[in-house]
């Protein structure tokens, strides 16, 4: 596989573009490089575990959990996106919780992003991504921009909040987030309205940023985080 020039591409490409990205909460990178038929890349070691491993274990985060991460991630992909750069596969598999308590997230898995500041970008092959986190546009092999990210971090804190994850379709056990965020008396009344717009299927209703999503329903639960796993 490593001798495969296109993987070879790819890995130096992806590994590259998180060390181009410096942010608290981006897995870092430190060194990338090769010889011959072996590539390598210098990362920390992130003491934790995804976010998925951590909600099938433990379901739905407490409030506060849930807004700290989709917070922190919002952060990481605005300051991404002001970079030029697209994820295209935000998912709880590619957040990392770090340390004992989870309380920092970290994003990884550059793997299918892309750099816009060339200018237009080919788009990623039909189903490209995480079935149930990918914007539509983005499932259907169209063109995408940094609004796809925007639709699959809420789709991101969807999950935080209730628990529920795609099934092997990319279906969640019920396609209304409305009905879905009901489980959450905590919730304030503003989050379905929120969510609603962030994962309309017309990428210009959504939010123009990611950091605009969270903030729209996340001010006034600014507290001390519990631990993930509580």
């Amino acid at each position: 596989m490593m001798r495969d020039r296109r993987f070879r591409e790819r890995f130096v490409r992806e590994f590259r573009m998180m060390a181009a990205v410096d942010h608290p909460h981006v897995v870092p990178v430190y060194a990338v490089g090769g010889s011959g038929e072996h590539m390598f890349a210098v990362m920390p070691y992130v003491r934790g575990g995804d976010l998925r491993s951590v909600l099938d274990a433990h379901g739905p985060l407490p409030l506060a959990a849930a807004v700290a991460v989709t917070g922190q991630i919002a952060d990481a992909l605005d300051h991404v996106h002001a970079l030029g750069i697209v994820h295209r596969d935000v998912n709880p598999r590619n957040i990392l919780l770090a340390g004992t308590d989870g309380a920092k997230a970290l994003l990884t898995d550059f793997g299918l992003a892309v750099d816009t500041r060339g200018g237009a970008t080919a788009p990623l092959a039909p189903g490209a991504g995480t079935p149930g986190y990918s914007a539509p546009e983005q499932a259907a092999g169209g063109p995408v921009d940094h609004r796809a990210d925007v639709y699959s971090l809420a789709r991101v804190a969807l999950s935080c909040l209730t628990g529920a994850v795609p099934d092997a379709d990319g279906r969640f056990p019920d396609r209304d987030a409305a009905r879905l965020l009901r489980s959450r008396p905590d919730l304030p009344a503003r989050v379905a309205e929120a969510f609603a717009r962030a994962t309309s299927a017309d990428p210009r209703e959504r939010f123009g940023s990611c950091g605009a999503f969270a903030a729209s329903w996340r001010s006034g639960h600014r507290r001390a985080v519990r631990p993930v796993g509580a």
